[in-house]
């Protein structure tokens, strides 16, 4: 497209590229390419095309937690779709501006866009959009505490997503109706279509939706006091978190807005089910891979060296190391949350003594 310059079809070949590297999780490079594609879309007065690619840079913010940056993007697509007189386009705008606010908590103002995008989809007859809008009514809902129209919205959509071809929103659909499942109690219902979310995202290459998927599980095999099943799920779960975090390679910022906003409460949780389950030593390895490895990401990018840190048991390793070197002391290790102090006390000898 370059060479017989095409601007047109460059720039949504770039939108294109934009779109996989966000569904791999490659934030920084999917950011990049999304940009290429805006600047030709305003070059060329392609302003369907522009306000398709606000609309996935908004989403790149959004998977990394940046709500506000999310907002404007998705904002400056809401009125461009409603200049151009784009109905498909209004309605998925309304649907992620909804989301946004759900995500700030905003709830009377999530509603508000979630029934105009509810409203739209009727109009054009998407289906999809359809159940989309009708899951994240049954979040609003259910926030509110009225499970009775949360369930009501969620049996609607499940008619829905058998119809449903588009594999990316199937898992989507799938993991609210999974996580609503689980609010409801409906733990048989919300363990299959978690990991049907979870399998459909692993065959697309959906990164965030998988690890998203992933911990909903382990939250799930929680409540269901299934603990040693729980560790399993979330194991993997932090090494695909770690698989995303690679992959912003040398972007600290988004490094640190996976860590800040979705990251460290996977590690946290780790820590706990190993207490709860008398793996002290191994809680203590976590707690430390969790504090150790925004440093060790940055030493590895900045100088080439090598990071050893990683949620695969195997390589948790070190800390004894430092305790028999001192043989004549004792360490106290401390960690505190809002709600709870830990405490592990390591001797030579190899004890380690744990209170919560």
């Amino acid at each position: 497209m370059i060479e017989i310059g095409d601007r047109g079809r460059e720039g949504t070949t770039y939108g294109n590229l934009g779109c996989v590297f966000d569904s791999l999780g490659e934030f920084q490079n999917a950011k990049e390419y999304h940009e290429k594609a805006l600047a030709i879309k305003i070059e060329i007065g392609d302003r369907g095309g522009e306000g398709r690619t606000y609309v996935n840079l908004g989403s790149v913010f959004y998977s990394l937690r940046e709500y506000q940056n999310a907002k404007e993007y998705y904002e400056k697509a809401l009125a461009i779709a409603i200049e151009i007189g784009d109905r498909e386009g209004e309605g998925t705008t309304y649907l992620k501006l909804g989301n946004v606010y759900r995500n700030l908590k905003e709830l009377r103002q999530a509603k508000e866009y979630f029934d105009k995008a509810f409203g739209v989809s009727i109009a054009i007859s998407d289906r999809t959009l359809e159940a989309m809008a009708l899951l994240s009514l049954a979040h609003v809902s259910n926030a509110v505490n009225d499970s009775q129209k949360a369930k009501e919205h969620c049996e609607e959509a499940l008619t829905i997503i058998r119809e449903c071809g588009n594999r990316k929103r199937e898992a989507q659909l799938c993991l609210d109706v999974g996580y609503l499942s689980q609010s409801f109690g409906e733990y048989d219902k919300a363990a299959y279509y978690l990991k049907k979310a979870c399998s459909i995202s692993s065959e697309i290459g959906h990164k965030m939706n998988e690890f998203e998927s992933l911990l909903l599980i382990t939250e799930l095999k929680i409540s269901q006091s299934e603990a040693v099943e729980a560790i399993g799920y979330l194991l993997q779960c932090i090494e695909k978190y770690e698989q995303i975090r690679t992959l912003q390679k040398g972007n600290i910022g988004f490094k640190m807005s996976l860590l800040e906003r979705g990251g460290t409460f996977p590690y946290k949780l780790l820590t706990h089910l190993l207490c709860d389950t008398g793996k002290f030593r191994d809680a203590l390895y976590v707690e430390e891979l969790g504090r150790a490895r925004v440093l060790a990401e940055f030493m590895a990018d900045k100088y080439s060296a090598q990071s050893h840190i990683s949620a695969d048991p195997r390589s948790w390793f070190g800390i004894e190391n430092i305790v028999r070197r001192e043989s004549n002391s004792v360490f106290l290790y401390i960690s505190y949350e809002d709600w709870q102090v830990l405490l592990w006390v390591l001797k030579a000898n190899g004890d380690i003594f744990f209170r919560k």
